[in-house]
């Protein structure tokens, strides 16, 4: 589950954040198909800056490399 944390600007990666929240696969992909389709935005109905992206583009290739490999 992603959420996005108004106070520090940026978005955190957990079931047990508080707030409206959007749910997605553990694939790379997928999250950059949300990106570009701007779906990440419109779930949390907010406009997400370009940057919020980075970090979390880059932990979600490691965890989803490694779930990658364990599922295929």
């Amino acid at each position: 589950r992603l959420a996005w944390d108004s106070v520090k600007q940026q978005l955190l990666l957990g079931s047990k954040l508080g707030g409206r929240g959007a749910y997605l696969c553990r694939q790379q992909s997928c999250l950059v198909q949300a990106i570009e389709r701007n779906a990440l935005s419109r779930a949390l109905r907010t406009a997400l800056p370009e940057g919020a992206f980075v970090d979390l583009l880059r932990s979600w290739s490691v965890k989803g490399d490694a779930s990658s490999a364990e599922n295929g």
